[in-house]
C-alpha cells in the first residue's frame, strides 16, 4: 500500500504546522525596539496560545508567566502593562484572584482581527502622540 506524501512549502513543512509569525515591519516598530526583553518573550508566549480562532479568549495568569519566563511573582504584572501600553495587546476580561479560585485574564492581540473586528494593530501608533 502507497504512503501519502506531506506536501512541504519551501522551508521543508507542512502547511498544517503552527508558529509564530514576526513581520519585519512589527519587528522595526519603535514600540517593538522599546520593549524590554522579557516582554518580547511573553509577548511570543501569548502568540503560541493563540490558534487562529481565540483571539480575545487566551488565557495566561501571572503565576504562569512567571513560570514560563523564570521571572519573579510581581514581574509579570509590569510585562502585561509593558505590553498593554505599547498597544500589543488588549485586556478583554479582566480577570481576578481570590483564595476559592480566581480567572486569569483574557487577552487579545491587536495585530489580527477579533471575532468581527479588524485587527487594530495599536503598537505601530505608539510614539507618534
Amino acid at each position: 500500500m502507497a504512503r501519502r506524501r506531506r506536501r512541504l512549502n519551501a522551508f521543508g513543512m507542512s502547511g498544517a504546522e503552527r508558529h509564530v509569525r514576526l513581520h519585519h515591519w512589527m519587528l522595526d516598530s519603535p514600540a517593538w525596539n522599546s520593549l524590554s526583553l522579557p516582554a518580547r518573550c511573553l509577548l511570543i508566549e501569548i502568540w503560541k496560545r493563540y490558534n487562529g480562532q481565540n483571539n480575545g479568549q487566551i488565557s495566561f495568569s501571572h503565576r504562569e508567566v512567571a513560570e514560563k519566563l523564570g521571572v519573579g511573582r510581581n514581574r509579570p504584572v509590569k510585562l502585561f502593562r509593558e505590553l498593554e501600553e505599547k498597544g500589543f495587546i488588549k485586556a478583554n476580561q479582566r480577570g481576578h484572584f481570590d483564595w476559592k479560585g480566581g480567572k486569569a485574564t483574557t487577552w487579545r492581540l491587536t495585530a489580527v482581527p477579533c471575532g468581527q473586528k479588524q485587527a487594530t494593530k495599536e503598537y505601530m501608533r505608539w510614539g507618534k502622540n
